[in-house]
């Protein structure tokens, strides 16, 4: 996606808010407090199958179709990953 063609490793948390936003999800490793972990969330429209409030009131369901996680180290992107999220 062209989001990650905007990242390269060594960037600070603050170019990377300014270049791709603030991620939906944030998290640390448990073993190294140095390292966090950014987790942005890619969702596509989709037809509702069956009828829910939401999907009545909006006319389509997001679903979830793939997240790009990226690493920092303190302070400094290390690497990033999309993972596809099957549905």
């Amino acid at each position: 996606q062209e989001m990650t063609s905007r990242l390269s490793p060594g960037l600070t948390t603050d170019e990377v808010l300014e270049l791709v936003g603030p991620p939906q999800r944030r998290g640390q490793n448990l073993f190294d407090k140095r390292k966090e972990y950014w987790i942005y969330e890619f969702v596509k429209q989709q037809k509702p199958k069956r009828r829910s409030r939401d999907a009545e009131r909006n006319g389509q369901e997001t679903v979830l179709e793939s997240e790009l996680q990226l690493l920092f180290e303190r302070g400094r992107l290390v690497n990033w990953n999309v993972v596809p999220i099957k549905g």
